[in-house]
């Protein structure tokens, strides 16, 4: 720890001395790293790694070839559209060090949004591995080895970077950031992280790993996933992709040691965690409850002895997840449920909570070590140089240094000038900020992505439903329909299935996890039409009582529910487990046949095991593999 230390101050130090806040000087911290580790990633099944000396000779040489391109191409903003992956981060700095400025694309974005926003920056020029622009000109990722000054002369470096947020699935306003915003933000973060938690210094075996989980184009993966830790000389590992499996594999395998994600992965490792209590019998179930209750007290007490503890007492839960390396968590981006982070930390894994936007990078984070803070679903005080403001609706502004410097949007370019409001409803009690609701309603992706409620429902027009409403509640976005009590299930389920085609039709709209439907109100006593935070409430509250749309078998008494509800049942489980809309063929086998990884089965079982009340030993009851077999299991168990 007193090695990191060090290297800690001397960044900063170096950062000090270099007389100038730009990316080439944040590029001379970062690669002055030598033989240290930059990265591991996989290719195939072989991990590959390169130093910091290695991984600045190849973005020099393909600098050297950018610049070669001539100015027509490189001298203004450059697209880059990369799958995450040394490619990424080599092409974002050669494009600087070449004198352009990258803009990065989300490639879930439609192909004529990610030419409209190339347009608009003026971009002649991609650098990609989609065949989607046939209009720019594509660039060779791997260009020959040559000089990077190509005649011996000093880089001309570029200074901006500029990255897309969505605004509805066809609109996407853009954030143009400056070197200065970039060192600001590091330099700033990092020093409050370091002062509030030294936490942050934990390692595994004497090496720290950040595992990028989140995309590089999203401003919390570029970075808090990236340029966070590789500045002072730590290691950046990629999984092969972004499935629960493969996240999985390289945290465990490549011994990552701190994970900044969004809401939505920490919800899936929750479900992970309750699916396999579980399937454990009762009496095992109230031991794990009542260690969970006890390792909550002692972190209350005393933090770290109370993590120790809880690392040893939860060893099972910890190696089925993201394994024993990971010593330090952040969740950003939205909204994170209250037990998820509750049960996360109660098992030994220190999850924080934090704030930000593309607008204004990552503003704050709670940073306390004691058990209630960690759970409290705040997220802390403002990073060194950043500062919230609240107007007398409770709207937060964010002030600091570390904003984007212009936004540009369909209707032009907007200069900022020292503060953003953010459309956030917010408090702030004991120091710490706590975001109320968002005001635009957008939902943050499990890949980083940004969508909007009212453009998913836009996609959508029930020809039955009373009313209609795609909302987030319990971490996850879902549609909530409203029909009378004298439309028939099947009509549900068949307009249901509609929807969900629809939706299907945008790469945004498969962020919907799931249809509901109710035979009550969803707009409130007096409102004309219901609101999002208050049918919330209702929600949550048991006002409202939901049904599943999706499956056939759902019947609250008002419709005449169909043939096989437990094998409907079973098949809505298989579809969750696998990811997929549509039907199952009740005798395909979820490995084999339906492409199932280990991890969904695994997923698949605790689900059956909760919504069942069955007890099931894999060791023993080896024929559960395809819907028709799970069912006669359940049903020779009902």
């Amino acid at each position: 720890m007193e090695i990191f230390r060090k290297t800690v101050r001397d960044c900063l130090r170096a950062a000090r001395d270099a007389g100038e806040e730009t990316f080439r000087a944040l590029f001379g911290v970062i690669f002055s790293h030598g033989d240290r580790v930059a990265y591991e990633a996989y290719e195939g099944h072989r991990v590959v790694r390169a130093t910091y000396a290695e991984f600045r000779r190849s973005i020099e040489a393909l600098a050297g070839s950018l610049r070669a391109s001539g100015p027509e191409a490189i001298g203004g903003f450059v697209g880059i559209d990369l799958r995450d992956g040394p490619a990424f981060i080599r092409a974002f700095w050669a494009v600087l060090m070449a004198g352009g400025k990258p803009l990065l694309l989300n490639p879930l974005y439609p192909a004529p949004l990610r030419a409209e926003l190339l347009c608009r920056m003026g971009a002649r020029a991609v650098i990609a591995d989609s065949c989607d622009y046939g209009d720019f000109r594509n660039l060779r990722r791997d260009g020959p080895d040559c000089s990077p000054d190509g005649a011996g002369e000093a880089p001309i470096w570029g200074d901006e970077v500029a990255l897309a947020t969505a605004m509805t699935g066809l609109e996407a306003k853009i954030c143009v950031f400056d070197g200065r915003a970039f060192v600001r933000q590091i330099v700033g973060a990092t020093a409050s992280i370091l002062r509030g938690n030294n936490w942050f210094f934990h390692s595994y075996h004497r090496e720290i790993k950040v595992l990028a989980v989140l995309p590089l184009y999203h401003v919390f993966g570029l970075v808090a996933g990236y340029l966070w830790l590789s500045f002072f000389g730590r290691t950046i590992v990629f999984p092969r992709d972004r499935s629960p499996d493969a996240i999985r594999y390289a945290a465990i395998g490549l011994r990552a040691t701190h994970v900044f994600a969004p809401p939505a992965l920490f919800h899936r490792l929750d479900r992970e965690i309750r699916r396999g209590v579980a399937g454990e019998p009762p009496r095992r179930r109230r031991r794990y409850e009542r260690a969970l209750r006890a390792s909550e007290a002692i972190q209350n007490v005393a933090p770290a002895l109370g993590v120790a503890l809880a690392r040893r007492l939860f060893r099972e839960a910890i190696g089925a997840s993201l394994g024993p390396s990971v010593r330090f968590m952040i969740s950003g981006g939205g909204f994170i449920d209250a037990g998820a982070l509750r049960r996360i930390n109660a098992i030994g894994y220190p999850l924080f909570n934090g704030y930000g936007a593309t607008e204004t990078m990552i503003a704050g984070a709670e940073l306390r070590k004691r058990f209630c803070h960690r759970v409290s679903g705040g997220a802390g005080a403002p990073f060194a140089g950043t500062g919230y403001e609240l107007s007398e609706t409770g709207e937060l502004t964010v002030r600091g240094d570390s904003l984007c410097k212009r936004i540009v949007s369909l209707g032009g370019e907007a200069e900022v000038r020292g503060s953003i409001r953010t459309g956030d409803l917010a408090s702030i009690r004991g120091g710490a900020l706590f975001v109320e609701g968002r005001a635009s309603d957008v939902y943050v992706g499990e890949g980083g992505e940004s969508v909007h409620p009212d453009f998913l429902q836009s996609l959508i027009a029930p020809a039955r439903a009373s009313d209609s409403m795609i909302l987030e509640f319990r971490g996850r976005l879902r549609a909530v329909l409203e029909y009378a009590e004298a439309v028939p299930v099947d009509f549900i389920a068949a307009e249901a299935a509609e929807i969900r085609n629809s939706l299907s039709a945008s790469s945004l709209g498969r962020a919907v996890a799931s249809i509901h439907y109710t035979r009550g109100r969803l707009s409130g006593e007096g409102a004309l039409k219901p609101g999002r935070a208050a049918l919330r409430r209702r929600i949550e509250g048991g006002e409202l009582t939901l049904y599943d749309a999706e499956a056939r078998a759902a019947s609250d008494g008002a419709g005449t529910p169909s043939d096989d509800p437990v094998g409907a049942w079973i098949a809505r489980l298989f579809r969750e487990a696998l990811g997929v809309e549509g039907d199952i063929d009740p005798d395909a086998h979820f490995l084999r046949d339906l492409g199932g990884a280990s991890l969904d089965y695994l997923a698949l079982i605790g689900g059956v095991s909760d919504a069942f009340g069955v007890r099931i030993d894999l060791e023993r009851d080896r024929d559960l593999f395809t819907v028709n077999g799970v069912r006669r299991y359940v049903s020779e168990r009902a």
